[in-house]
């Protein structure tokens, strides 16, 4: 069965001692193999912010009539694993570097923008800190947030193609597709791509590139709602 990752945000982490352990926040995949990597786990109390990372070997089962995925590990347990904070994707490693450089906000899509002046845009600031930003790791390399995937710009062969909405997982959480939102032609549509028509990734410009034309994109098998079989 797939599951989309976007719709397990904020589904309830249960463990194996009957214990709401957290919440859902976010996944990082591997953009070499297309899996999912780690859960990112907000396990803080009383609406504080604590994230952990849950390896998919850990969960024993996704409740879709409860909005549960459970784990086979205890609180206490999940408390112990690393912190979000020491497997960061690239892009967030970016984007965290040039807030503190220049005295800007983090933002990323979906959590709400700042009062304070729109910041220069992550491309205008590429070439100054990409050095300083270089992964720690071959794993760390190709850690990629869904939060930050989502919405970025398909470029395909002959153009920009829309952006990306969604990824779409198996039972073993291997991803099988990603939705594309085609929604800056006429009568656009969101439509269904494997994962590997990827050809790179450019997180400076927050693109996705694929080896596919835009006619292409326009004719691949639209999504209605329903997981793909």
């Amino acid at each position: 069965m797939l599951r989309t990752l976007r719709n397990l945000e904020g589904w309830t982490i249960y463990g194996s001692d009957r214990q709401d352990i957290g919440t859902v926040d976010d996944f990082y995949l591997d953009d070499e193999h297309w899996t999912v990597r780690y859960l990112v786990a907000n396990i803080g109390r009383w609406g504080a912010l604590q994230e952990t990372l849950v390896p998919p070997r850990a969960i024993d089962r996704v409740n879709p009539h409860e909005a549960r995925i459970v784990v086979g590990l205890t609180r206490g347990e999940v408390e112990h694993l690393p912190g979000a904070d020491t497997r960061r994707p690239i892009a967030r490693r970016y984007d965290r570097e040039y807030s503190s450089q220049f005295g800007y906000p983090t933002f990323w899509p979906g959590t709400g923008r700042s009062d304070t002046a729109a910041p220069p845009t992550l491309a205008q600031q590429a070439a100054a800190i990409a050095a300083r930003v270089a992964p720690a790791d071959e794993e760390e390399a190709h850690l990629r947030s869904v939060h930050e995937l989502t919405g970025y710009r398909i470029h395909a062969l002959d153009g920009d193609s829309g952006h990306l909405e969604d990824f779409f997982a198996d039972e073993t959480w291997v991803i099988r597709y990603f939705t594309v939102h085609t929604g800056h032609w006429p009568g656009g549509r969101t439509v269904l791509l494997s994962p590997e028509r990827i050809r790179s990734i450019e997180w400076e410009h927050q693109l996705v590139h694929v080896d596919l034309l835009r006619d292409d994109i326009k004719q691949s098998p639209r999504y209605r709602g329903l997981p793909p079989s």
